[in-house]
């Protein structure tokens, strides 16, 4: 999303003036090149914001390490070693979570 330092709407009405398609473009591409200099590009962040009150850091990163090794698990299904751990973590973000609330 961009916003407009300036705040200010701008006049499209010149470009307009010109009946050569050559010029058309031109002029449009140096308005919208003017516009961008004066825009700055909004991140969206959704990793910094915890989505609820009681979700921590440390819940966030259990949840995070559990679904990294589900993603494993369905990689290397035949893995019985990994798929304890990831129950093993399963099971400890499900009680924590459970907990925090």
């Amino acid at each position: 999303m961009l916003t407009n330092k300036i705040n200010e709407p701008e006049n499209w009405s010149e470009i307009y003036e010109s009946e050569e398609a050559f010029t058309l473009f031109e002029n449009t591409m140096k308005k919208l090149v003017a516009q961008s200099s004066h825009s700055k590009q909004l991140k969206q962040g959704r990793k910094n914001t915890l989505k609820q009150s009681w979700m921590t850091k440390k819940l966030q990163n259990l949840i995070k390490k559990r679904d990294g090794l589900l993603k494993t698990i369905h990689d290397q299904p035949y893995n019985k070693k990994l798929e304890q751990k990831y129950k093993k973590h399963r099971n400890l973000a499900a009680e924590s979570i459970k907990n925090a609330k």
